[in-house]
């Protein structure tokens, strides 16, 4: 179990808010949370980018204009059932996109100018995996810019990241 736990390292679980009409994920906000996520989960301990790929999602909230993004790494071989037509290369690192969610369009919108490498089967379990993960969970309002993050624990250390990337922070940012 503690070898599995190394391949899976957790989870961003982003909550966007937008208009109802701007329903854009915008890659200058996308791109800096995955670079600012692999970098805090790299000092934490090392990825192998052999071992582990990338797994991105987006879904929208019912009944309301805003929608979540999640972000971790997994094993392929921990991996079952997960729809996805394309994978991306960030910094040597393999991405996928879960197509099972409802927000797939848009993400892929944003990732138009991220590599893409040829197809690769990572569906490699012959089971399905669950398991519980650390998540950063951050709040936007329409403009991107971040109005909370949470655990609160983390949230300075999360900021700091996010500030050096190039992340706004709205003047009603939450401490």
């Amino acid at each position: 179990m503690k070898t599995t736990l190394i391949f899976i390292l957790g989870s961003i679980l982003v909550l966007f808010s937008c208009k109802a009409q701007d329903k854009k994920i915008d890659p200058k906000v996308v791109i800096p949370f995955i670079e600012s996520y692999i970098d805090f989960k790299n000092k934490e301990h090392y990825v192998n980018v052999s071992d582990n790929i990338l797994i991105v999602g987006a879904s929208k909230i019912q009944n309301e204009t805003k929608y979540w993004l999640n972000v971790y790494f997994m094993n392929p071989e921990l991996m079952s059932g997960f729809k996805y037509t394309k994978v991306y290369k960030l910094y040597n690192y393999r991405i996928i996109i879960d197509e099972a969610l409802d927000e797939t369009i848009m993400l892929k919108n944003a990732f138009k100018n991220i590599q893409e490498i040829p197809y690769e089967n990572f569906n490699l379990a012959s089971y399905p995996f669950s398991y519980n993960t650390s998540m950063w969970l951050l709040t936007f309002n329409y403009k991107n810019e971040v109005i909370q993050v949470s655990p609160q624990e983390k949230a300075e250390t999360i900021k700091n990241i996010l500030e050096k990337k190039g992340i706004k922070f709205s003047k009603d940012y939450e401490e």
